[in-house]
């Protein structure tokens, strides 16, 4: 939930996202679900019953980040796990009708990214700081990279996106083919905000997470690091897909 890239391609895009948690947290694969009707792809949290990283079959993604803009103090308990919003996203026509109704009172900061792939080329940010929502455009034909605020300061995070733009310089003519290498590689000096992080007392990164777009197939990839078990769904797309 802690570092996503986002690598857009040709003809479609690869999101890709390491989960920076305790090793205690324990996962179900990814596997589909049946919401009200739609189905979503996604590994679950056992603990909260939600998750980090979700698709469907009408061309929506979205990904969920620990924190919005800076560290936050943690109250002893919130109302529902962000991993749960994440999930209710999907019941909207829009990310931006979810934005303006959803409501988070009493829910952990966080940023929920939203890819809607099929009618219209979008990719949005809406990030809960715990007191107002902020509903933010990007640029879907731009390489970007988010780290979660929970652990990373603004100076760690400057030194990933560092690390990535060089990556993106170094792999220019095929940024597909070693993303997961990023997510899985060392970058800095110290393990303990690299990419591939690892700190005292079981918090790491557990897991990798990404899903790849080209044309009107979605490709979903798994990969728990612990046990180096790979998981793999292939997804095809309702019409409307481009």
């Amino acid at each position: 939930m802690c570092t996503v890239s986002f690598i857009p391609l040709p003809k479609g895009f690869i999101l890709t996202s390491s989960r920076d948690e305790m090793l205690t947290r324990k996962t179900v694969p990814p596997a589909f679900y049946n919401h009200n009707g739609k189905f979503l792809i996604y590994p679950r949290d056992i603990k909260g019953g939600g998750t980090w990283f979700a698709a469907d079959q009408s061309g929506k993604i979205a990904c969920l980040l620990n924190g919005a803009f800076r560290e936050h103090t943690r109250k002893d308990k919130y109302r529902k796990s962000r991993g749960l919003i994440l999930l209710e996203s999907f019941e909207y026509d829009s990310f931006n009708d979810f934005y303006w109704s959803v409501d988070l009172k009493d829910i952990e900061p966080f940023t929920l990214l939203s890819i809607n792939y099929s009618d219209q080329h979008e990719l949005y940010e809406l990030i809960w700081d715990g007191d107002t929502k902020y509903f933010i455009g990007r640029d879907i034909q731009q390489a970007r990279i988010w780290s979660s605020s929970t652990l990373y300061n603004p100076l760690i995070q400057t030194a990933r996106r560092k690390w990535f733009n060089s990556w993106l310089m170094d792999h220019k003519d095929d940024p597909e083919k070693s993303i997961k290498e990023f997510h899985t590689s060392r970058h800095g000096n110290t393990e303990q905000n690299d990419i591939l992080m690892k700190r005292i007392g079981g918090l790491q990164t557990i897991s990798i997470t990404q899903f790849k777009n080209d044309g009107n197939v979605g490709r979903f990839y798994y990969k728990d690091l612990e046990d180096n078990e790979e998981f793999i769904k292939i997804i095809q797309y309702e019409q409307h897909m481009v």
